[in-house]
C-alpha cells in the first residue's frame, strides 16, 4: 500500500519494518473488535432466545382456574358458589 509515512518505507528496512509492525497492530485490533462484536451479538441473540423459551414455558404452564368457586362473605353465614 502506499501510504504517505514520516519516513521512508519503501527502500529503508527500518522504515519497511515499522510500517509492517504498525499495518499489523491495525490488523490485529480491527479483527479483535469484529470478534468481539459478533460474540457480543451472538450472546445477545442467545439470551433473547432463552428469554423467549422462558416466556412460552411459563405460558404453558400458567395455573388453571378451578371449576368449581366457593368464598364466604365476611361476618356472615353465606357461602357462594360458582360451577
Amino acid at each position: 500500500l502506499y501510504f504517505s509515512y514520516p519516513f521512508n518505507a519503501s527502500s529503508d528496512v527500518r522504515g519497511y519494518i515499522l510500517s509492517n509492525i504498525f499495518h499489523w497492530i491495525i490488523s490485529y485490533l480491527c479483527s479483535t473488535w469484529f470478534c468481539t462484536l459478533d460474540l457480543f451479538l451472538s450472546i445477545m441473540v442467545f439470551h433473547v432466545w432463552g428469554h423467549f423459551k422462558i416466556l412460552i414455558h411459563d405460558l404453558n404452564h400458567f395455573p388453571r382456574p378451578l371449576s368449581m368457586i366457593s368464598f364466604r362473605l365476611d361476618h356472615s353465614n353465606i357461602t357462594l358458589t360458582n360451577e
